[in-house]
């Protein structure tokens, strides 16, 4: 079929009518699915961001660290939606039977949207997601994932993210750039901590 004249203008412009209104569609969708909520802190985030399920509710969690700040972070996802910015506020006192500050709602403490836990320096390396820390000693694990990172001066830090515990830390007093390793080195049917520092050393834990 053919249009011409004043028909084939009609066409045309309905045509563009519903281009547009698609396009506007579709880019408001993708705005909505591709940015959710925004935590900001201070210093460039260098290591990449882990995500998985650190207290065994069936639902992933976000864990990642600030270069410059001596934290490492945990984010609440699933609260993350209702967040907003100018109205929460980070404890200053640590709560009972937890080592992790949280991140609260100002007119409800109850809605948590993140956590952090102090550390003694920022982060270069990325932190990493394994079940290393059981309920006693030389226990493989416990079911739950643990957090496994090293600062940028080598301190290795383990964390229980379920109980909001450190479970083991080690210092190294070693630069640390690199992303550690895990795998069973010696054998034993234990995996093994591997990282390297700046002075060409590698450590095993």
């Amino acid at each position: 079929m053919f249009y011409k004249g004043k028909n084939r203008v009609k066409f045309t412009v309905f045509i563009f009518l519903i281009m547009t209104i698609f396009i506007s569609q579709y880019v408001h969708a993708g705005k909505n699915k591709s940015k959710y909520w925004r935590l900001a802190v201070k210093g460039a985030i260098i290591a990449s961001p882990t995500i998985g399920d650190i207290d065994n509710d069936g639902k992933n969690e976000i864990v990642f660290c600030s270069s410059v700040e001596p934290y490492i972070y945990v984010i609440n996802a699933e609260m993350m939606p209702s967040y907003r910015e100018d109205m929460v506020k980070w404890q200053k006192k640590l709560g009972e039977n937890t080592e992790f500050y949280e991140l609260y709602k100002n007119d409800d403490p109850t809605v948590v949207y993140a956590y952090r836990y102090p550390t003694k320096a920022g982060f270069i390396a990325s932190p990493i997601l394994e079940d290393l820390a059981g309920d006693t000693p030389g226990d493989k694990g416990d079911g739950t994932l643990d957090i496994i990172a090293v600062d940028k001066n080598g301190t290795l830090y383990i964390l229980n993210f379920k109980k909001k515990k450190r479970h083991k830390i080690h210092t190294s007093n070693m630069a640390v750039i690199g992303t550690p390793a895990l795998g069973d080195f010696t054998n034993d049917g234990y995996r093994d901590i591997v990282f390297a520092g700046k002075n060409g050393k590698l450590l095993i834990y």
